[in-house]
């Protein structure tokens, strides 16, 4: 690769110890200034500092960007800003560093993992995320008020017949109330409108997002997303070290799936 990844863990040092970096943001106009009608791609928010050109105009840009400076480049997913870090080599650029998984992975990261990301975040504030290891510890403590599973019930009883991989169980305690009937259903989980409450879908699902933002459009005060989802519990337990107990916050697992 004519460029350097930059995981998110060391993203904000990386651009605390590099005083001249030029953080270049690649994502469309409307992402950047978190006005989509995502709400995933919203909550990404923006690197302080980052100046904003989009991708399909980065050729005809590239006047704007200095040659004398260290890149940092940044996405929604790490797919265009790679695409940009090898355009802006054939210019002759040569210090191009780009954020692996782009500002899902930022926005994703355990927040001890980055402790000095809020100081260079700005985000939208109706709604927070929280990591998997953060919650996992929140389960551990028995400090969590209403997990809310948003996924189909379908998905959720272990019943989906074609993508039977989705077929994982889910997160104990939770109560499952898929987004397209959640709008009808806010008054059966009222009582926590000022409790906190964690939303989950299958991974970093867009639905995740979408229901969070319905909560806190009516009212509710302290509503995070659980940036991974069912999917990255799983995966975490699996395949990381010292994970493997993250496991057992799934239930009802079927046994093909286990």
């Amino acid at each position: 690769n004519p460029f350097k990844l930059i995981s998110p863990k060391d993203a904000c040092s990386f651009i605390r110890s590099k005083k001249d970096v030029f953080i270049l943001d690649v994502r469309k106009d409307s992402c950047f200034r978190s006005i989509t009608e995502d709400a995933q791609l919203n909550s990404f928010g923006q690197i302080q500092g980052a100046v904003n050109i989009p991708f399909k105009q980065l050729r005809e840009s590239i006047s704007k960007i200095p040659k004398n400076r260290p890149l940092f480049i940044v996405d929604n997913y790490g797919d265009e800003s790679a695409e940009a870090a090898n355009l802006l080599k054939e210019q002759g650029y040569s210090d191009l560093n780009v954020l692996f998984h782009g500002m899902d992975g930022w926005s994703s990261e355990d927040e001890k993992a980055m402790p000095k990301r809020e100081k260079i975040w700005i985000h939208p504030k109706d709604f927070g995320s929280i990591s998997t290891e953060a919650f996992c510890q929140k389960m551990s403590r028995n400090q969590t008020d209403l997990i809310l599973d948003v996924r189909t019930k379908v998905e959720f009883t272990n019943q989906d017949t074609v993508l039977t991989y989705r077929n994982r169980g889910h997160i104990q305690k939770a109560i499952n109330i898929p987004l397209a009937d959640l709008k009808m259903q806010l008054s059966d989980i009222t009582t926590f409108k000022n409790k906190e409450v964690i939303v989950y879908a299958f991974s970093g699902s867009p639905e995740a997002f979408t229901s969070a933002k319905l909560l806190t459009d009516n009212g509710f005060t302290n509503v995070k997303v659980l940036t991974g989802g069912l999917w990255d519990i799983r995966w975490k337990a699996a395949n990381l070290k010292g994970c493997s107990e993250f496991m057992k916050w799934v239930v009802d697992v079927p046994v093909e799936n286990l």
